[in-house]
């Protein structure tokens, strides 16, 4: 994943942020193991704050996102 997008950041999210901080360092460490280490180096990785309510959070703002645009478009 890191060697094909080289990505910033990595969030773990979901579920997973029960159990993020003992994942977050497992993760780090199948990155150092199998990852190009110079794209490994510039990648960050992060619990989610949300938890479980990120779904629904998403959920929310993608309707309310929508409604607004909808609401501009008609006047």
């Amino acid at each position: 994943f890191v060697d094909v997008l080289n990505p910033e950041l990595i969030v773990i999210g979901g579920s997973f942020t029960v159990v993020g901080d003992y994942q977050k360092y497992s993760i780090i460490k199948g990155l150092s193991l199998h990852g190009l280490p110079q794209l490994v180096a510039d990648c960050e990785v992060k619990v989610s704050e949300l938890g479980d309510k990120a779904a629904m959070l998403g959920a929310f703002a993608m309707v309310f996102d929508k409604m607004f645009k909808e609401e501009n478009n008609g006047k």
